[in-house]
C-alpha cells in the first residue's frame, strides 16, 4: 500500500491527561492557597504591604517517607514539595529553594506546617529572602488521627490559634512580612481525556487525496462530561509539522455506544493537507 496515500495506524496524542493513581502507587498533589498580607517590617515596605493579597500553590509526591517514624505524633517530610509558587501584590513572586519540609504534628497540640529555606525571589531593600513557612495550629487536637502525611488540605477553620504565615530576610534583626492564610484548596489532577480518530475504524487510515471529512470523536465518561469542551478552541493537526485547523462541523452524540455523549468532530481532509496539518509522514496528531 502506498505511504502517500494513506496514513497507516493513526495515533492521537491530544491533551491527554491523566487520573491519579490509586493511593498505593506515588502520584503529584497540589494544594492551591490564597492570603493578605497583614505587617511588614518599614524596611521592607518598599516592596511589600498590608492588605496585599497573595496566590499559591504547591505540589508534593504522595507517598514522601516521614524521615523520622520513629516518632508516632511529628511527622517529618523532608523535601516532599516539588514546585512551590507565591505571588504578593502581583509583582513578587517566591518559588521553591534549596530544601523544604512538610510537619505535621498530632500530639498536644495538632499542627501544619510548609518550610521553605532559602527559596528564589528578588532581593528586597538589598536583603536576601531567607525562609517562608506556613503555620496551621489547633490547641484541641482535632483535626488529624496521626501524623501522616494529609493528602487532602486540612479545613482552615479547624485550626483556631494560628493559620498564618512569615517571610523572613537574611538580616541579623530577622526582618520579616507576615500574612493571614484565607484559603487552602485542593486542585485536582484533570481526567483523562479520551480521542478516537475514525471511530469504529481499524486501521484508522486516512486518503490524503480524499474531498470529505475526517471524522473525530472526543470520547464522554463517568468523570468526563464533553459539554464542557470549548469547541471554539480546539485544534487538530501532525504535532511535528504544518498548522492545525479547527473542525468544521461538531455534535454531540453516543458515537462509542456506551450511553455517555460524545463530542462528534469533522475536519476537512483537503485542508488539513493542505495547511500541512496532515502528510505522508504523518503518524500521529493532535
Amino acid at each position: 500500500m502506498i505511504i502517500a496515500k494513506y496514513l497507516h495506524h493513526l495515533s492521537i496524542c491530544w491533551a491527554v491527561l491523566f487520573l491519579a493513581p490509586a493511593a498505593t502507587m506515588a502520584f503529584d498533589v497540589t494544594f492551591g492557597f490564597t492570603g493578605v498580607v497583614t505587617d511588614v517590617d518599614a524596611a521592607l515596605a518598599v516592596e511589600f504591604s498590608p492588605g496585599e493579597v497573595i496566590v499559591g500553590s504547591y505540589t508534593f509526591e504522595s507517598t514522601t517517607a516521614d524521615s523520622d517514624p520513629g516518632d508516632p505524633v511529628f511527622g517529618i517530610y523532608d523535601n516532599a514539595i516539588t514546585t512551590f509558587t507565591a505571588t504578593f501584590g502581583g509583582d513578587y513572586t517566591v518559588t521553591q529553594g534549596l530544601d523544604n519540609d512538610i510537619f505535621v504534628g498530632n500530639g498536644f497540640n495538632d499542627s501544619y506546617s510548609v518550610f521553605l529555606t532559602n527559596p528564589t525571589a528578588p532581593t528586597v531593600a538589598g536583603l536576601n529572602l531567607g525562609a517562608l513557612f506556613i503555620t496551621l495550629v489547633d490547641t484541641d487536637s482535632a483535626v488529624f488521627a496521626s501524623d501522616a502525611l494529609p493528602l487532602t488540605p486540612p479545613d482552615l477553620s479547624a485550626f483556631e490559634v494560628n493559620v498564618s504565615g512569615t517571610v523572613f530576610f537574611d538580616d541579623p534583626d530577622n526582618k520579616s512580612m507576615n500574612f493571614a492564610l484565607t484559603s487552602l484548596t485542593l486542585i485536582p489532577e484533570p481526567t483523562a481525556i479520551l480521542v478516537d480518530i475514525k471511530p469504529g475504524s481499524f486501521p484508522n487510515s486516512v486518503n490524503l487525496k480524499s474531498k470529505g471529512v475526517l471524522p473525530v470523536a472526543i470520547l464522554g465518561t463517568v468523570d468526563f462530561d464533553v459539554n464542557d469542551v470549548n469547541i471554539a478552541k480546539l485544534m487538530f493537526g501532525d504535532p511535528n509539522s504544518g498548522a492545525p485547523l479547527s473542525p468544521v462541523r461538531s455534535a454531540f452524540e453516543d458515537v462509542s455506544d456506551d450511553g455517555f455523549e460524545d463530542l462528534s468532530l469533522k475536519f476537512s481532509v483537503a485542508d488539513l493537507v493542505e495547511s500541512g496539518a496532515l502528510g505522508p509522514l504523518t503518524m500521529e496528531a493532535c
